[in-house]
């Protein structure tokens, strides 16, 4: 008898093994959410970081330089930007998805800096979360605006930029 005893001890019990798993999932159903929000969270503040970069960037060439920018093709770094913003962070997609790209007296606005996003790659609630931290909340007004289909960009000058 004393050896079943001894036997019973090393191990848990079916009871005890269920509890633990319970314990584990409602501390995941908990955990999960915030993770996947604070992630997504953080590639909205590295987009906004980026942006501003750029922004800042652009507004100090054109305060500085005779030359407006030269329109560029999506993910195409302007050549304005050599030497000021890495060229492989430009080529990259966006933290939020989508291709980064510059218009230049195109599409209604004289200088705009953000990503076309071809095939939905970035989600429209991305967009807007972005569009919270650093604008309105909409899309469809203030500096950070969708500027074309599926183009969203800030918006640096309304006028051309001579």
């Amino acid at each position: 008898m004393g050896r079943q005893a001894a036997h019973a001890k090393r191990g848990f019990s079916l009871i005890e093994l269920v509890v633990v798993v319970v314990i584990l999932a409602a501390l995941a159903t908990i955990a999960v959410p915030r993770a996947a929000h604070a992630a997504s969270r953080a590639r909205h503040t590295a987009f906004v970081s980026h942006l501003r970069a750029l922004v800042h960037a652009a507004e100090v060439h054109l305060q500085t330089a005779d030359a407006p920018f030269i329109d560029s093709h999506s993910a195409e770094m302007p050549t304005e930007f050599e030497g000021v913003f890495d060229e492989e962070d430009w080529e990259n997609d966006s933290p939020i998805g989508g291709e980064w790209d510059l218009e230049s007296n195109d599409v209604g606005v004289g200088l705009a800096i953000g990503i076309n996003n071809f095939d939905g790659a970035a989600e429209i609630a991305d967009l807007v979360a972005v569009d919270r931290l650093i604008d309105d909340g909409r899309l469809t007004s203030g500096n950070f605006r969708e500027i074309y289909k599926d183009r969203y960009f800030w918006v640096v000058r309304e006028q051309p930029v001579r």
